[in-house]
C-alpha cells in the first residue's frame, strides 16, 4: 500500500507541475495479449479485462478499470477492487526500514 501511495503521490506531482513533460516509453505485448510497460523499476500493465497491475520488488496492485455497467452509468459513480499483495520477507525489511527513521515531531510551537 506505500508503494501504491508513493506511485499516486508522483503521478499527482507529474500533473500539477507547470512544465509538462513527455516521456516515450517501449512497451510489449506478451503471449496472452497484455501490454507492459517498465517505468523507474515498477511493471505496469493492462490486461484484456481493463485491470491495471502496478508491479515491483515487493509489492504487486491490481485496480479493475472495467467499463461501467448501465446502473454505474446513470448513478455517475460505482465501485472497483484493488488488491494488493507483497511478499512478506521484503515488506517486514522495508517496514523495518521505516521504523528506524526517526519521525518528524507533530507538536506546534
Amino acid at each position: 500500500m506505500i508503494r501504491f501511495t508513493l506511485v499516486c503521490l508522483a503521478v499527482t506531482a507529474l500533473v500539477i507541475s507547470a512544465k509538462l513533460t513527455t516521456t516515450k516509453i517501449p512497451f510489449i505485448i506478451n503471449e496472452k495479449g497484455h501490454m507492459w510497460l517498465l517505468v523507474s523499476g515498477m511493471n505496469y500493465s493492462l490486461n484484456k479485462n481493463l485491470t491495471l497491475k502496478i508491479k515491483d520488488a515487493i509489492c504487486t496492485t491490481k485496480i479493475d478499470f472495467s467499463r461501467p455497467n448501465e446502473k454505474e452509468k446513470k448513478a455517475k459513480k460505482g465501485i472497483r477492487t484493488m488488491i494488493v499483495s507483497c511478499k512478506d520477507e521484503l515488506l517486514k525489511k522495508e517496514l523495518a526500514k521505516d521504523k528506524k527513521k526517526p519521525e518528524k515531531s507533530s507538536k506546534k510551537n
